[in-house]
């Protein structure tokens, strides 16, 4: 049996002024997706080590329906509503895979 997973990569770099309500904003999306989304499979983010306010983020979906589910949700629409300030100090980059994994 074959798993189709939707990985992003995502890296965005955020205006000094707004990094504590980006943090508070981006902490409350992970919390959500990894407690309410049973199709999120994984959602992590860090810092860049020698760009500060620059983050790396990383998530994975049971399929298309798992990103829409994830798009859909309240805590998503938290961060739209953030992103509508324009926060960021060049445009997001956002690369999308399908993993293909084979299931016992």
């Amino acid at each position: 049996m074959t798993v189709e997973i939707v990985a992003l990569n995502v890296i965005l770099r955020i205006k000094p002024t707004v990094r504590e309500r980006f943090l508070e904003v981006i902490l409350n999306n992970q919390k959500g997706t990894q407690e309410l989304e049973p199709l999120a499979l994984e959602y992590t983010f860090g810092e860049d080590a020698s760009e500060p306010n620059t983050f790396h983020f990383h998530e994975k979906y049971k399929g298309e329906e798992g990103v829409a589910a994830h798009n859909a949700s309240p805590h998503f629409a938290v961060w739209e509503d953030f992103v509508k300030t324009d926060p960021f100090t060049s445009p997001p980059e956002v690369y999308k895979y399908v993993i293909h994994e084979k299931k016992p």
